[in-house]
């Protein structure tokens, strides 16, 4: 039996619906998870090799290589990597870590055979080269000029310095400056050679594909691999027991200080570390937290935080505190409150309630993050390279088995003296007061070790545990085009979204209900959307909509308490339940585990239903949307989007963004009673949806939403807004503003088009928009070749937006760019022939097989890769197109476009002389733009 033959018999005795492990004989490890929720895939490698690996002198070295592994390597020159994930509308990045370095690439479900090729290639085909090396040390030392300039950044690295004596994870993971520039070649090479083998490896994938066909061709670009010549180095230092405090003082010339006090904490393996993690959460929780409660409210630091990093080997659990300003003594106070807090940990049983919540919020934090292939196949990744992966199917478990005991055990510990090191950073600009008349007289002896010597070193920004909060691609700028074996767009196609995914029901009462299914983790997504936005509110009360969000936030109980509610069931305020309003709706989202969604809907059903708002609250609201309101009109964004609408649509439509002024006016003018008929004559089940992603089965989510939402009565029939256009059309809009406001000023064209989600066209004019400015690669007014037209390659790599906003059956479309006093004109005649350009010629066949590649990968990499993303997609084509489903005809309808149809549809919207121009600058930039009119007229 070979050995192809021998792993697709082990694939076939296991459950495909769980993550499978394979071994390659030369010692590859596969980790495949097939789960067919998502229309994508996410294929990661990981190394167990980081920055503990580096021998002294080359530190960064790890780094380095992670870097060069993204430039020349096998069949892909420089630049070609990123080229050939990004116009497939892939997403991809590495990372390195003290433990391990891992490369991933997220892809459309099809296209997981070029992401098997780089990682392949990327194995043992690197071409490291002299010119390569230089370049990415002059990047890696601009990234240390910007860790200079933060001084929290330099406190951190210099406790972590004095904390570990041996153990390599003293040293920061991009390595010491000095080490960096000295790196050569040989030594590169040399340490690529050491560490890069399949037997130093584990390939995890997982989403949309057929384990079967993903072993072909794991084996088709991995078995050819040899094993490692020789035994990879194992790393063996044990740090020794530290038998004292330390104390360090960082100085810098700034006003910021902050105490940080790190102890030596346990490794991944050891039984404490879930304990750990518990403890993590008791003093983190951001409402009821003990840095919180005794710390934050009672004014002894401005704000504080505790970590845990998670590691191979025994790691930091580090706590800080950001000081308030002009404190007298603020160190000495901060140190001794929150010795009380460790304290109490130590000497007392944390109560019933205190364990169940931070237990809770463990399991929520570690679940709730893995909401699509990605975040799954991380965790995967990540414990199997401290230790095996199946510790992140255990991991949940073994957090809800800590116990109070176990909290007072592992805090006596580690939470010791002797086990820490405490940083303080003193800004030398800081106000020093002078002590209460009262204070006691400090003695010599105060602050014990303070002649500790900070080390004179430069630090770098550790990345803890090796996970970018961002899996955006690395940007390239390579407008080379790489010939893929799949390179007719028209097999390029998305997996529709399928009834069998899918599910839709609309109650007695109008609810309507989708349910989208993924059971790969047992939590859920919520969002929803009612029609009750801005442009429902009567024509003397502008404000009405923003307000009745503002008070939906606020619960039964008042936003405080609601939240403690939530915190209570493990959600951070990130997945808590939270209402925003928009131009159209009023909207909603939160996430929970799934034995929680039953209170969850009470909690959204409590609010959408309750009008008998108190007076009180009304005010108390008023007064934050108020301040909320103004800040958001200082935005020069805000008033860009405002100029267009106020120039396109009619003053008489809904739709017409009236003065900010008179907004705020109206405001400070609304009831209680006129909040509660607002929610009377629009917040209507007819005119909501609801949306549950996740680990629900249809028939259980109908029944929970029936229960939930059954009594909701409709009371009247919400009248559809109108879209009327403005009978003129305005050439410019000039809004003045100082360069204290905005150092640059801002070109911007736009238009209203009549085009929307629900028509065919649609699909044609973001092709076009593509071409133009969206498309990463070719989009002509960021990434033009040079050679083609000077005045267009201008705007390569440039601050260029744009923007599209859905308007009833209309999108508000914009682009602009910043620019200071000189190069202001010059850009606006760049935006000018660019568009006139796209307007008269059209695009290219080249340009439009392109577009369409990249739009036909990006759409599910972007819109249908997590429990979020699918919920809002599901969400605005029922509110643009009045059912989910119609994401199946757009799909459709840009798979079937036609070059010709799309030069159509552009040579009847893309006109810069029809469109509304909007300058942003002080005085001198629209003096220099207004002689360059008169220029061209001339």
């Amino acid at each position: 039996m070979n050995a192809a033959t021998s792993l697709h018999s082990a694939l076939a005795q296991t459950d495909k619906t769980k993550p499978t492990e394979l071994n390659l004989p030369n010692g590859l490890k596969v980790i495949i998870w097939e789960d067919h929720s998502f229309p994508i895939v996410s294929t990661m490698m990981w190394y167990k090799v980081g920055a503990k690996n580096e021998k002294s002198g080359t530190t960064g070295i790890n780094h380095l290589v992670e870097h060069l592994l993204f430039q020349n390597v096998g069949t892909f020159q420089k630049g070609n990597i990123g080229t050939a994930i990004t116009r497939l509308g892939g997403r991809f990045n590495g990372y390195t870590s003290d433990d391990f370095t891992v490369f991933f690439e997220t892809l459309p479900s099809q296209k997981l055979e070029l992401a098997l090729l780089i990682e392949a290639e990327r194995m043992r085909s690197a071409k490291f080269n002299q010119a390569d090396l230089k370049e990415e040390i002059e990047n890696i030392e601009g990234e240390f000029e910007s860790d200079l300039k933060n001084p929290l950044h330099n406190l951190a690295k210099e406790v972590r310095t004095t904390l570990f004596q041996q153990h390599p994870y003293r040293r920061p993971v991009r390595g010491w400056r000095s080490d960096i520039e000295n790196l050569s070649l040989h030594d590169v090479k040399r340490f690529y050679d050491t560490y890069f083998w399949p037997n130093n490896a584990t390939l995890v994938i997982v989403g949309d594909i057929e384990s079967n066909n993903a072993l072909g061709l794991i084996n088709k670009y991995f078995a050819g691999i040899a094993k490692s010549p020789a035994p990879i180095p194992a790393m063996n230092i044990i740090e020794p027991v530290q038998n004292g405090e330390k104390r360090i003082v960082v100085k810098y010339p700034g006003k910021q200080e902050m105490l940080s006090v790190a102890y030596h904490a346990p490794s991944v393996n050891d039984n404490d570390a879930p304990a750990m993690v518990v403890i993590e959460k008791l003093l983190n929780a951001t409402y009821a937290g003990k840095l919180k409660t005794k710390l934050i409210n009672n004014r002894i630091c401005a704000n504080a935080y505790a970590g845990f990093e998670i590691k191979k080997d025994p790691g930091v659990f580090k706590i800080d505190c950001i000081a308030i300003p002009a404190t007298y003594n603020a160190e000495q106070k901060i140190i001794q409150n929150l010795d009380g807090v460790i304290n109490s940990l130590k000497t007392q049983l944390v109560s019933d309630g205190e364990l169940k919540r931070a237990k809770k919020q463990s399991q929520s934090a570690f679940l709730l993050d893995q909401e699509g292939p990605y975040k799954v196949a991380f965790y995967l990744g990540y414990f199997e390279a401290l230790s095996k992966w199946q510790l992140s199917q255990t991991w949940s478990e073994r957090l809800n088995s800590v116990s109070a005991a176990d909290v007072q055990r592992v805090a006596k510990k580690y939470f010791n003296q002797d086990n820490r090191v405490i940083g303080w950073l003193q800004g030398t600009s800081a106000q020093r007061p002078q002590p209460p008349s009262d204070a006691p007289k400090e003695r010599n002896n105060s602050s014990p070790n303070n002649n500790h010597s900070p080390n004179n070193k430069q630090f770098e920004h550790t990345n803890l545990t090796g996970y970018k909060e961002s899996d955006d691609a690395i940007g390239s700028t390579s407008t080379d085009i790489v010939k893929t074996a799949d390179n007719n767009v028209v097999t390029n196609t998305i997996s529709p979204l399928l009834p069998s995914k899918v599910s839709k029901r609309v109650l007695k009462n109008g609810l309507t209900i989708f349910v989208f299914e993924s059971h790969m983790m047992p939590i859920v997504q919520i969002g929803g959307s009612v029609k009750a936005g801005d442009v429902y509110e009567p024509i003397n009360k502008h404000g009405l909509s923003i307000l009745t969000a503002s008070i939906f936030n606020q619960g039964k109980s008042g936003r405080l308490q609601t939240c403690i509610g939530q915190e209570d069931i493990g959600l951070a305020p990130a997945n808590m339940l939270t209402f925003a309003n928009d131009l159209e709706t009023i909207n909603f989202r939160s996430s929970c585990l799934t034995n929680d969604l039953p209170q969850m809907l009470q909690l959204i059903s409590q609010s959408l239903t309750n009008s008998s708002w108190t007076e009180d609250i009304v005010e108390k609201v008023k007064k934050e949307t108020l301040l909320a309101i103004k800040h958001k009109e200082e935005n020069i964004s805000e008033k860009i989007n405002r100029a267009l609408l106020q120039a396109c649509v009619s003053q008489k439509s809904p739709f017409y963004p009236g003065d900010p002024t008179d907004r705020l006016r109206m405001i400070d003018t609304i009831s209680c009673s006129d909040i509660q008929s607002f929610i009377s004559n629009n917040v209507q089940p007819n005119a909501t949806t609801i949306v549950f992603a996740g680990d629900i089965d249809p028939i259980q989510a109908f029944t929970l939403a029936e229960k939930s939402f059954g009594n909701w009565v409709n009371k009247n029939a919400g009248k559809k807004p109108e879209l009327a256009l403005s009978g003129r059309r305005v050439k410019k809009i000039v809004i003045p503003i100082s360069l204290r406001d905005k150092p640059k000023g801002t070109i911007c064209y736009g238009k209203l088009l009549p085009i929307s989600k629900n028509q065919d066209s649609y699909s044609n004019f973001l092709i076009a928009d593509n071409v133009l400015s969206n498309h990463p690669i070719i989009a002509r007014v960021t990434a033009a070749d040079s050679e083609d037209d000077d005045s267009i390659a201008l705007l390569k790599e440039q601050n260029v937006e744009v923007k599209l906003q859905p308007l009833a059956n209309y999108t508000a479309w914009m682009i602009s760019s910043d620019a200071d006093l000189h190069a202001l004109p010059l850009r606006a005649d760049t935006l000018e022939v660019a568009l006139s350009k796209l307007g008269k010629s059209g695009i290219t066949n080249e340009e439009f097989v392109e577009a369409k590649r990249y739009l036909l990968g990006a759409i599910p990499v972007r819109k249908m890769s997590s429990l979020s993303s699918v919920t809002q997609n599901i969400l605005e084509f029922v509110m643009h197109c009045n059912d989910a489903f119609h994401y199946n005809t757009f799909l459709s309808d840009l798979q079937n476009a036609s070059l010709d149809s799309v030069n159509a549809l552009i040579k009847s919207v893309f006109k810069p002389e029809e469109s509304t121009q909007v300058i942003v600058g002080n005085s001198q930039m629209i003096k220099a733009l207004h002689d360059r009119g008169n220029r061209k007229t001339q």
